[in-house]
């Protein structure tokens, strides 16, 4: 299994700063479940002002499902938007298919950025 490369990063909790900062329900925060998976439960929001449910992976911290709700709908509503991730296995041929970053495609030219102070 590959290593976390955040791994140097994380906070005492466990959690990359990125989702340790984020103004989460405490009460509803924490381990889970989601499609058979062990996930970290997140909750962003409240039923009053709208809500983001979001459910990651617990070794890579990338989204397993994440539910978004308008301020007094439920997770369960038909108008709530609901986002499944699949994610492919990093197997070699599976990298092979990234473009590394930086990268400009064919038939593109880069040029600098204007608010750089270029």
């Amino acid at each position: 299994m590959p290593t976390n490369p955040r791994e140097e990063s994380l906070s005492e909790s466990g959690m990359p700063p990125a989702i340790t900062d984020m103004p989460a329900t405490e009460a509803d925060a924490g381990p889970a479940e989601a499609d058979g998976q062990r996930a970290i439960h997140l909750v962003q929001g409240s039923t009053k002002t709208g809500e983001i449910d979001m459910w990651v992976d617990p070794a890579t911290y990338l989204p397993i499902r994440t539910i978004e709700t308008a301020p007094g709908e439920s997770a369960t509503s038909d108008r709530a938007i609901r986002d499944d991730y699949k994610w492919l296995p990093d197997t070699a041929a599976n990298l092979s298919l990234l473009t590394p970053a930086g990268a400009v495609p064919a038939g593109f030219t880069q040029v600098p950025n204007a608010g750089a102070g270029n």
